[in-house]
């Protein structure tokens, strides 16, 4: 079937697989593996990522009221070069350490940490892999050729920076440099420069 015309609820059933029943999960460490491909993205709607595979391994320790979540990915991704407008693919490797903490008062979440109700008898970890895969969506998407020209214009902006020679003068050269502009200049200056001294200092 078309990724176009699968309905909200197939979408749903599709992301089941992601599905870990930790209610009845004991004081251990549990290892789970992922792959997939473009209809995982298709499960979420505006995707920053529409083409791609993946292999996700999760490493998962339950504690007494605690998941921790450990995900390791690997894959690529099919982009659009932002100069071209060529497809090209990007392969990607990333790990992420997160952490579910049950409890049924109000607490703060953030980025590393979900609160979620004791109550809670089965997590879907489908979106923890869908943001992280999305955070290695680069912000300039070029394609590899442009990329390495890019590289090696950076490293030449940097040896050509590099190679700057700033003149700095000694206070004590600063100095003499000074006193022989003062023994150079006329007689007749000197006295009104004299005179205009007093006057500041007055």
């Amino acid at each position: 079937m078309p990724l176009a015309i699968l309905c909200m609820s197939e979408m749903g059933d599709y992301l089941k697989k992601y599905e870990i029943p930790v209610f009845h999960l004991k004081e251990q460490v549990y290892t789970y593996d992922f792959e997939d491909d473009d209809r995982f993205f298709a499960c979420f709607e505006n995707s920053l990522v529409e083409k791609a595979h993946f292999a996700a391994q999760l490493q998962l320790r339950k504690d007494r009221n605690m998941l921790h979540l450990q995900f390791r990915i690997k894959g690529d991704m099919q982009l659009v070069c932002d100069r071209s407008l060529d497809e090209f693919k990007h392969p990607f490797e990333l790990e992420r350490y997160h952490i579910i903490q049950f409890s049924d008062t109000e607490a703060p979440a953030s980025d590393e940490l979900t609160i979620l109700p004791s109550s809670t008898t089965a997590v879907n970890v489908a979106h923890y892999i869908y943001e992280e895969i999305c955070f290695a969506v680069p912000l300039k998407k070029l394609h590899p050729r442009y990329r390495q020209e890019e590289e090696q214009e950076s490293e030449d902006d940097v040896l050509h920076n590099n190679s700057r020679l700033f003149y700095t003068t000694h206070p004590g050269e600063k100095q003499e440099q000074k006193s022989s502009e003062d023994e150079d200049i006329d007689p007749r200056w000197a006295i009104l420069k004299k005179l205009k001294n007093n006057q500041n200092e007055n």
